[in-house]
């Protein structure tokens, strides 16, 4: 009896003891798990990425990325600074999201793929809430062919983006529009080199874009002027064969394209950067010429018109404002002619050239929205209210930011002029 119950105590003390070193492994792993994940990774050697072509495009990719933060920063710990450094790294990394889908993920001209450049968060170069922006890359030595569906839009914008030799800037070199209300039969939209379309002739509905020797970048823009936020238009691009046949289009990427033509992940990461490099230079060199001129329209002498181009303008679109910087007791008031032109609007926008949400106010106006004496309009920008009956747009207390204004498809037009007004004279310059 006595033995059988030292062998059951026996047998109880192997269960706990069991248990136990179950319990302290556990809470063992459990803490290791926990210390490596909370670790901060620290830097490799510079060295790591040598002699692989992939690696060290990636490594100059994360490299940009690192200099721009930076440089957001060190330009945020000036005593004149004014743009806090967490929001221009949401920035950066907003545009970093769309470099890496633009150049690596669709970025090869063989397999050519539309990006939705302003999809949900990321906005970048100026956008307008009123537009929706598609863009694709191409190469001169194959031909293209878009096949389109209107849907809700009103317009439809097609643009040919080459680098101009001296610069190395972005520079359009064709483009065509469409319109709802007459865009009649055509439904494709063929972008060639001049031989391919010296060597075949289009069918009547078909529209046709030249490629020149350095194009690499198509943009489609599609409009709506009513405002509204439905986006059932359609669009699709895909390597055609020279005589625009749909039934050649596979055979001929498949006699004219190999695994060789691809785009290797190399070139896509080094255009990720280039993207992504002169995107946020661009942004940073607008902001400080405009910023010399802030509160008028004037032209900064530093922007010429080709430097405009890293900004991808439209030829349909004229294009007119200039920085603000106010007090919070301050309105910019704008005034102008309004443009003989298919559509307009007003838009804010913040230091890297995104339009201001919605939440913090009226920040954008189409030209329907506008109230118009004897064809003229005064719009006020300010955090406050303007006097009674006068059209606003709010800054939503941004002290400094953007304000573009575009005339698409214009035939007459005046440039609008800017002044600031004091809270205390608002009642005065309303009646003037």
């Amino acid at each position: 009896m006595d033995s059988r119950r030292q062998m059951d105590g026996r047998s109880l003390l192997r269960v706990v003891i069991g248990f136990v070193l179950i319990s302290v492994v556990s809470y063992a792993s459990y803490q290791a798990g926990r210390f490596s994940g909370s670790t901060v990774i620290s830097a490799p050697d510079d060295a790591w990425a040598v002699d692989d072509a992939a690696s060290e495009a990636f490594q100059k990719l994360l490299t940009s990325v690192d200099f721009a933060g930076s440089e957001a920063y060190s330009a945020s710990q000036t005593e004149d600074a004014t743009l806090p450094h967490d929001e221009t790294y949401q920035y950066l990394l907003e545009l970093l999201a769309a470099s890496i889908e633009m150049q690596l993920s669709k970025g090869d001209p063989i397999k050519p793929k539309f990006t939705d450049w302003m999809g949900d968060y990321r906005k970048f170069l100026g956008d307008s809430p009123d537009a929706r922006y598609l863009t694709a890359p191409i190469e001169s030595k194959y031909d293209y062919e878009l096949t389109f569906d209107m849907g809700d839009a009103d317009y439809l914008g097609v643009v040919i983006y080459d680098t101009n030799p001296l610069t190395g800037w972005n520079r359009a070199t064709d483009s065509l529009y469409v319109l709802a209300e007459n865009v009649g039969n055509a439904k494709h939209i063929r972008l060639a080199s001049i031989s391919s379309i010296d060597q075949t002739t289009n069918q009547a509905d078909d529209l046709e874009l030249q490629l020149s020797e350095t194009a690499h970048t198509v943009m489609v823009r599609a409009y709506r002027f009513d405002g509204s936020v439905e986006e059932n238009s359609h669009i699709t691009i895909a390597v055609s064969s020279p005589t625009g046949s749909k039934s050649d289009i596979t055979n001929q990427t498949r006699q004219n394209t190999s695994a060789g033509d691809a785009l290797s992940v190399e070139t896509r990461l080094a255009n990720t950067s280039r993207f992504f490099n002169e995107t946020w230079q661009g942004s940073r060199a607008l902001a400080r010429a405009t910023a010399a001129t802030a509160n008028s329209f004037e032209r900064p002498a530093e922007v010429s018109p080709d430097f405009v181009g890293i900004f991808y303008p439209t030829p349909d679109n004229s294009y007119h404002g200039g920085a603000f910087d106010l007090a919070p007791d301050e309105h910019l008031v704008i005034e102008g002619k309004a443009p003989e032109a298919t559509f307009w609007s007003v838009t804010l926008q913040n230091h890297w050239m995104q339009s201001l949400a919605p939440s913090i106010g009226k920040s954008s106006l189409r030209g329907d929205e506008i109230v118009l004496r004897d064809g003229r309009y005064r719009i006020w920008i300010g955090a406050l209210p303007p006097p009674e009956g006068e059209t606003w747009l709010s800054t939503g207390g941004l002290k400094q930011g953007l304000v573009a204004i575009r005339y698409l498809l214009a035939t007459a037009e005046e440039a609008p002029s800017a002044r600031v007004v004091q809270a205390a004279d608002s009642m005065n310059e309303a009646i003037r």
